[in-house]
C-alpha cells in the first residue's frame, strides 16, 4: 500500500528527523542485551519520578508563599465566584405603584351642630340646628384606581375622558370625575356587594358636619381662618385635580381629606332650601341632587364647609366626583 508522502522542508526539523531515523535504523541492526535495556528503563523511570516530585514540592511551597504575601499586603486572594441567579427582565425593572382599591373609612361620632351660615350666599342660610347620628366616611374621594375595578368587574361604562376601560397611566390616585349621580349609586351598590356592608352617598348634613368638625362649627376643616396650602383651589394655580390627600394639613379633626376643593362631591340629598329661607326653590330643581365642597376652580374666598350647589342626576363634569359613607352599626 502506498504510504503518504511527507513534504521535505529542508530545515532544522528535517535534519532532526533524519538523525532520529538513523538511530532507529542502527538500533534495529545492532540489538542490545535485554538486561541493559531493563537497567536503562528503570533508571529513566526513577529520574522522571524524582523530577515530578521536586516539581510538585516547588508548586506547593510557591503557592503558599504567594498567598501569604498577598494576605500580609492587604490583598485578598481571588475566590472563584459561585453560581449566580440568572438576571431576568423583570428583576431589573421597578413595579409601578399600585394604589389600594380597598376603601379606608373614618368613624365620625354623631352630634348636633349649626348647619349653614347667616353671612354667606342665600342658598347657605339661614343657619339651623341639625342632629347627626354616628357614621363612617371615606377618608378620601373615590379614586380612579378603585373606580377602574368597578368598571372592570361590573362592566360599567368608564368616564368618557379615560378613553379606555382603564384609568390613564399615572392618574390612578386622582379623584374619579365625569360621573353622574346614577354612576355613584351604582358604584356604591357594587362596593357594598364586594365588601358585605352597605355603602351609600353621605347626606348633605353628614357631609357638612364632617367638613366643619362637628359641633365646632368651623368654617373650614382646619379652623375658621383661611390658610394657603390646605386645599386644592383656584389659589393653588394648578388648574386641575390633584391626587387625593395632596394637602394633609387640610384634613378635618378625624382625618378626612379634601372636604374643601379638588372636586365637587355628590351627596344623597335632593335640592332644597333651608328651613326659614324666604326664597322658593324653582320646580325644575326639585329632583336635582346637592353637591358639596367646591373644586380646584373655586376661588379661595368663596369655598367653605357651607358651600352648596345642585345638579341634575345625569349631569357629569370634570370637576364633579364623590365619596361614600355608611351608617355606624
Amino acid at each position: 500500500m502506498d504510504q503518504p508522502q511527507r513534504e521535505d522542508s529542508g530545515g532544522l526539523a528535517d535534519a532532526v528527523d533524519r538523525e532520529e531515523l538513523g538511530r532507529l535504523v542502527a538500533s534495529r541492526h545492532s540489538p542490545q542485551p535485554t538486561s541493559a535495556i531493563s537497567r536503562r528503563t528503570k533508571t529513566t523511570r526513577t529520574f522522571l519520578l524524582l523530577i515530578l516530585t521536586l516539581g510538585f514540592l516547588v508548586l506547593v511551597v510557591g503557592s503558599g508563599l504567594f498567598l501569604s504575601f498577598r494576605t500580609r499586603s492587604g490583598v485578598a486572594p481571588r475566590v472563584a465566584p459561585g453560581p449566580t441567579k440568572p438576571i431576568t427582565a423583570q428583576s431589573n425593572t421597578r413595579e409601578p405603584y399600585q394604589p389600594s382599591t380597598k376603601p379606608e373609612m373614618v368613624a365620625i361620632p354623631g352630634g348636633t351642630f349649626k348647619m349653614g351660615r347667616d353671612d354667606g350666599p342665600p342658598a347657605e342660610g339661614p343657619s339651623h340646628a341639625v342632629r347627626v347620628q354616628n357614621f363612617l366616611l371615606d377618608k378620601t374621594e373615590v379614586t380612579n384606581a378603585e373606580y377602574a375595578q368597578f368598571v372592570d368587574e361590573a362592566n360599567h361604562q368608564p368616564p368618557e375622558h379615560w378613553g379606555n376601560v382603564k384609568a390613564p397611566v399615572g392618574q390612578e390616585l386622582l379623584p374619579v370625575t365625569n360621573v353622574t349621580y346614577d354612576d355613584a349609586i351604582a358604584f356604591a351598590e357594587w362596593r357594598s356587594k364586594r365588601d358585605g356592608v352597605t355603602y351609600r352617598l353621605p347626606t348633605e348634613e353628614e357631609w357638612e358636619y364632617a367638613a366643619r368638625n362637628g359641633d365646632k362649627d368651623n368654617l373650614y376643616p382646619w379652623g375658621n381662618v383661611w390658610e394657603p396650602d390646605r386645599a386644592v383651589t383656584q389659589e393653588t394655580g394648578v388648574g386641575k385635580e390633584q391626587p387625593v390627600g395632596t394637602y394633609p394639613e387640610g384634613r378635618n379633626q378625624w382625618g378626612v381629606y379634601d372636604l374643601i376643593g379638588n372636586v365637587w362631591e355628590w351627596t344623597s340629598t335632593r335640592a332644597s332650601l333651608y328651613p326659614g329661607s324666604p326664597r322658593k326653590l324653582p320646580e325644575q330643581f326639585k329632583d336635582w341632587i346637592i353637591a358639596r365642597g367646591g373644586s380646584y376652580g373655586s376661588p379661595a374666598g368663596k369655598v367653605s364647609g357651607t358651600m352648596r350647589d345642585w345638579f341634575a342626576p345625569k349631569y357629569k363634569n370634570p370637576v364633579l366626583g364623590f365619596r361614600l359613607a355608611r351608617s355606624a352599626r
